[in-house]
């Protein structure tokens, strides 16, 4: 710990612009600077504004910085403000001792020109302080050398640099000097301290401004405040004095005056003698060189019409992507660019494209060929008329984004961005097709005047598979059948959506590894066809049959057996293929399957039900109507067949007396009469379009005083009944049917596969996402926690994985061979880019945050309260406990003590028991105390455990580290190293107290070279040799940083072509191997290795309680959001529904609110 008394202390001094007689050290207002200084000179001062004392090892808690580090003056805001303050030497190994100020701030602004940046900026009440460095930190220009992290500068210092002048340059313009202020010289001076200025000398005139602006002061005076430098006392009580009517003429103007009318006389003399003042000594005016700044990088951009901040994000991401691509960079930065001709803005769905097409100097534009909206709405080029005509290019076959025959759906639907279920991929991220290709198409366009074109074969380029992403067929946005007539109607939304980095070639080489040799890879199967679209998925199956010579399906029929398999298979087919299969199983053999019969025709629209005929007749050579006439009798049988003409009218219009005499016609056909006439029901269900049956069934109740269900339920029976409220469920609201159809497979006793399959293959690229919403309003429960209930093992994984949706698992964070696959089709600049993304800080949020309003007496009284008496209130506890930060429990805990003179966590131990007790008590420690406590308890007593010791010294940083081990020998006397030495053996301990030492390299930089090199040592010391060399496994992995590790593993794979965690399994054993894994896992996604924790401490029979409170409590406070959503997309199913199932009682509670679903 660093020792007090080292430094000395820091001096705090209020910076009056206007000092007086009357100025008071602790009464200033929002607009006074606060100055921070050190008599030890290279030393850093760190200081709070809320009374709480500074911590330089700790100056954020929850994500929000309370210790400041001082580089200028800043102001506070409004009422009583204090400040502590310490200086710490440079090495942080001195500090000094606290100083405490405490300031009244009253809510006004000096009349005076203030002396800081915030003179440009209004004063905002919701912020603690002000720095005023705030323009040297967001303005995108900084003076060339200079260091904004060196700006503060001691007292003795600063008596160095020359006093501020009031002006410069005779010769320089006044707005110029007020426009180019941030500029300015001055501007970086004001970074330091202010010197006092000299008020002594003659003042040039009564404005106090230079000569050459006197005539124009009062004008400019209006528009401009005065540039904020100091000048003399007198001239500022002088212009304050002034009236502009009244003022005198200067000495400058009587000397214009005279050299005017000397030019008039005598035209010759062109430069007039000065009569007055003598010629001031010519000054060589300093052209200041700035060097920019790149603005601000940020993942998002505001929108919202802010241009300027638009503008700035297109800027700065590109300088970023120029520095990732050199092929970019060394082409943009030769040429000379002229001014901008044309631009261009698309929003392509999964992306947007800008087009910038600049003027070549010099040269004369040749037209292109111009884009006009074609019928459809899409970009097309025009081609000129006198063009000679040129060889066509056999274009590449485009895939679409989603199946035609989803698009048939039965009303005009909108299609919603793809943007909430999959995460937007930038262009920086995936090209939108192969360089070469683009190479190709430019240099085979049709120019005017261009007789031939020759086709260049590309130099260099790394083949590529020929099915990478091409332009796609755009999905149009509503459907001419769901038109909203009577009530607006949530849009569809599907949750399996087009695979943007989709390259089939990769996906067929990854299937087939999953099923080559003995057995077989399922998780690889359904991450890779659970996760792409209808059209995607059979562009695999094409691929895969061209490029191994082999069915892809009936591979998976050879490889997959039950439900898992019958999935498989329907995903496969194409969906009119996926309806006429399951319309003749249903008709096949003895009896008929009505169900499936209804669910199909009842629900397509007519162009659905056509493509399923010719499909039917294409398959299996026989005429679906016929089938259907054979297998069922009756009115069912005219319902269906009628349903099978696809004559229901596609009209958007509503005819209100046409929907009235219908309503009429049924009720004089059922409940109107004895008996009833089925054939009007037929008529008007069948052939009427959905907005116009919405409006019949309004007027129906109004005449009848029963919906038209209850109509039907008390008039029909049997099939007939059912296929009646099929059509009318689906009129109303389709996703409710669907949504019902579901609850009715998974009800009661076993579960009805079929059904299950069917309605969520054929459903997750349309509306899942409303179904889903429909059945939770039916069932109060989560259709994926519905659905786990009643099955289980890869059947449940591929069914949450359609349900569900969203980003396919990451191929790093898989490992195995679907990332050495991914790896051998990357080429080297692709992998360091992919290092280079991975090495980025990554968010992290945490689910409990700081308590606002706080106040620990309340909260100490509330738990005094909880606890006094008979029994214990444990929800006041939980209350207070789990919705404070760490910070503020600490206050609790000391105010407590002081308040009733009683240790708080002796009397939560007396009160509570079991896990929870465990829990509360972890919470009222500091996370240096909690990892400290837990890694005792591991080693302490008969045992060890070694779980412990993995979790928490594989994944804590350097810092983190050297703190637990300085905590751990003040409370428990004895040195952390000595004890694992103690507790455990071999190549073990030799891992454990190379980590515990915090001698990792944490730079974000890489050396491919030494990667190689490294990759290589772990080759020779495992796979190549006999036996194994641990030593040089624990030497790479435990020294080498984040960044570099990440390299190492991508050259290993290309070096041996298997994974490091396969490696590390087949060479290591035991608890070394446990650990290395650990250090893996942690480097490719930290938050799925807390998530898999957390996952096999609640699996099976019995909980791992020690080991959930352990990484919950740790962890509320860090990235617990991320672990729940790494959680949900590894294991189909949320953190709060296995926490629910496996906890229960007060402990349950606990943890809900520490994860964020209280």
């Amino acid at each position: 710990m660093p020792s007090a008394g080292g430094v000395c202390p820091p001096i705090i001094t209020p910076l009056h612009n206007r000092p007086t007689t009357n100025s008071t050290t602790t009464k200033i207002n929002i607009s006074t600077l606060i100055q921070l200084s050190s008599e030890t000179q290279g030393c850093r001062i760190y200081f709070t504004t809320d009374g709480t004392k500074p911590s330089h090892f700790k100056r954020k808690v929850a994500g929000r910085e309370i210790t400041f580090k001082y580089f200028a003056p800043f102001t506070l805001k409004s009422g009583k403000r204090t400040i502590k303050t310490i200086a710490v030497s440079r090495d942080g190994l001195q500090e000094s001792a606290v100083v405490t100020k405490t300031f009244f701030v009253e809510n006004v602004q000096e009349s005076d020109t203030d002396n800081s940046y915030e003179y440009f900026r209004p004063v905002k009440s919701n912020e603690p302080f002000k720095s005023s460095s705030y323009y040297s930190k967001n303005d995108h220009f900084l003076s060339e050398g200079e260091d904004k992290d060196n700006q503060m500068v001691s007292v003795q210092q600063s008596r160095e640099f020359p006093v501020h002048q009031a002006w410069e340059e005779e010769n320089e313009d006044f707005y110029d000097h007020r426009i180019n202020y941030r500029n300015s010289s001055e501007m970086q001076e004001l970074q330091k301290s202010i010197q006092p200025t000299n008020y002594s000398g003659t003042q040039i005139n009564m404005f106090g401004v230079p000569p050459n602006l006197s005539r124009n002061f009062h004008e400019c005076f209006n528009q401009f405040q005065p540039k904020p430098t100091q000048y003399g006392f007198i001239t500022e009580q002088m212009i304050r004095g002034l009236n502009d009517n009244n003022r005198a003429v200067t000495i400058g103007e009587i000397r214009n005056i005279i050299e005017e009318n000397q030019q008039k006389q005598n035209p010759e003399v062109r430069q007039s003698v000065p009569l007055a003042l003598p010629e001031a000594p010519v000054k060589t005016k300093v052209v200041e060189r700035l060097t920019y700044r790149d603005p601000p990088l940020q993942d998002v951009s505001v929108g919202q019409g802010n241009l300027n901040e638009q503008i700035l994000h297109i800027y700065s991401h590109l300088l970023k992507y120029s520095k990732l691509d050199g092929d970019f960079r060394s082409k943009v930065s030769h040429p000379c660019f002229g001014k901008v001709l044309t631009s261009d803005f698309e929003d392509e769905e999964d992306c947007y494209r800008i087009t910038v097409i600049m003027e070549k100097p010099g040269v004369q534009r040749i037209p292109r060929h111009k884009l006009t909206k074609s019928k459809n709405g899409t970009n097309e080029k025009k081609k000129p008329i006198s063009v000679t005509a040129q060889p066509q290019k056999k274009t590449p076959k485009k895939i679409p984004k989603s199946d035609p025959y989803f698009e048939m759906e039965m009303e005009d639907i909108e299609v919603r961005p793809q943007t909430n279920t999959i995460e937007k991929i930038s262009n920086e991220e995936i090209p939108k097709s192969n360089p070469a290709f683009e190479k190709k198409v430019k240099d085979i366009e049709v120019r005017p005047q261009v007789k031939t074109v020759e086709k260049k074969k590309p130099v260099a380029v790394t083949p590529q598979p020929p099915n990478k992403e091409t332009p796609k067929k755009e999905i149009p946005k509503s459907d001419p059948y769901f038109e909203m007539e009577v009530e607006d109607i949530e849009a569809q939304e599907g949750t399996v959506k087009s695979y943007p980095k989709f390259n089939a070639d990769q996906d067929c080489e990854l299937l087939r590894e999953a099923m080559k040799g003995l057995g077989t890879d399922e998780e690889t199967i359904i991450n890779v066809l659970a996760y792409r679209s209808s059209p995607q998925r059979q562009e695999i199956l094409k691929r895969f049959k061209t490029m191994f010579g082999k069915d892809l399906v009936a591979e998976l029929k050879s490889e997959l057996s039950g439900n898992l398999c019958e999935c498989v298979k329907s995903l496969c087919m194409a969906p009119a293929e996926f309806d006429a299969k399951h319309l003749r199983n249903a008709m096949k053999g003895l009896g008929t399957d009505e169900t499936v019969l209804i669910e199909i025709l009842c629900t397509r629209s007519n162009a659905q039900i056509k493509e399923i005929i010719s499909t039917y007749k294409k398959i299996f050579n026989r005429d679906l109507e016929k089938d259907i006439i054979s297998e069922t009798s009756g009115h069912f049988k005219r319902l269906l067949v009628a349903l099978v003409t696809a004559n229901r009218s596609e009209s958007k219009q509503v005819d209100r007396n046409k929907a009235n005499q219908d309503a009429k016609a049924m009720y004089q056909a059922g409940e109107g009469k004895w008996g009833t006439d089925e054939s009007k029901f037929h008529t008007i269900l069948i052939t009427r379009s959905y907005p116009q049956l919405r409006a019949t069934f309004a007027e129906y109740a109004k005449i009848s005083r029963k919906s038209i269900e209850d109509a039907l339920k008390s008039e029909l029976s049997g099939d007939l009944l059912t296929s009646m409220l099929a059509i009318v469920r689906c009129v109303q609201n389709k996703a409710n049917y669907f949504a019902r159809q579901l609850m009715k497979s998974m009800q009661g006793l076993g579960t009805d596969d079929d059904t299950l399959v069917r309605v969520v293959t054929s459903r997750c690229e349309i509306d899942m996402v409303q179904i889903k919403k429909e059945f939770f309003n039916l069932a109060s429960q989560k259709l994926e926690d519905y659905i786990s209930g009643d099955i289980s093992g890869d059947y449940l994984k591929i069914i949450l994985a359609l349900v569900s949706g969203g980003k396919p698992p990451d191929l790093n964070v898989m490992g195995g061979k679907a990332l050495v696959q991914s790896v051998k089709n990357k080429s080297v600049k692709q992998l360091d880019k992919e290092v280079k993304m991975e090495s980025e800080d990554v968010q992290e949020d945490p689910t409990v945050f700081p308590y606002n309003p706080f106040d620990p007496e309340s909260d100490a009284k509330i738990l005094q309260k909880a606890m006094k008496g008979f029994g214990t209130d444990e929800d006041a506890i939980i209350d207070v406990i789990t919705h404070r930060s760490c910070d503020q429990r600490q206050k609790i805990k000391l105010t407590f003590k002081t308040m009733f003179g009683k240790d708080l966590i002796k009397e939560l131990k007396s009160e509570l028991s079991g896990c929870f007790c465990d829990t509360i008590l972890g919470l009222c420690m500091t996370p240096v105390e909690f990892d400290a406590t837990n890694l005792n308890k591991a080693m302490k007593g008969l045992g060890t455990n070694e779980k412990t010791l993995i979790e928490i010294i594989c994944t804590r940083t350097n810092q983190q580290l050297k703190e637990i081990k300085e905590v751990y020998k003040t409370m428990f006397k004895n040195s952390l190293e000595d004890d694992i030495a103690g507790d455990t053996s071999g190549h073990f301990r030799n891992l454990l107290i190379s980590l515990v030492q915090g001698n990792r390299d944490e730079k974000k930089s890489f050396d491919r070279n030494k990667a190689k090199q490294d990759a290589e040592e772990l080759y020779k010391a495992g796979e190549k040799k006999w036996g194994t060399d641990e030593s040089c496994f624990n030497a790479i992995l435990c020294s080498r940083s984040y960044s570099q590790l990440r390299a190492i593993f991508q050259e290993y794979i290309l070096l041996s072509q298997k994974d490091i965690e396969d490696v590390i399994k087949s060479e290591m054993s035991g608890d070394l191997k446990n650990s290395m894994l650990a250090i893996v896992q942690c480097i490719r996604n930290k938050a799925m290795f807390f998530a898999s924790a957390l996952y096999k401490a609640m699996k099976g029979l019995g909980t791992d309680d020690k080991t959930v409170i352990r990484i919950i409590v740790s962890r509320s406070e860090v990235d617990m959001v991320q672990i729940k959503q790494e959680f949900q997309k590894a294991y189909k199913e949320t953190l709060e529904s296995f926490l629910k199932g496996d906890l229960s009682g007060d402990y349950l509670k606990t943890m809900l609110n520490l994860t964020g679903n209280n």
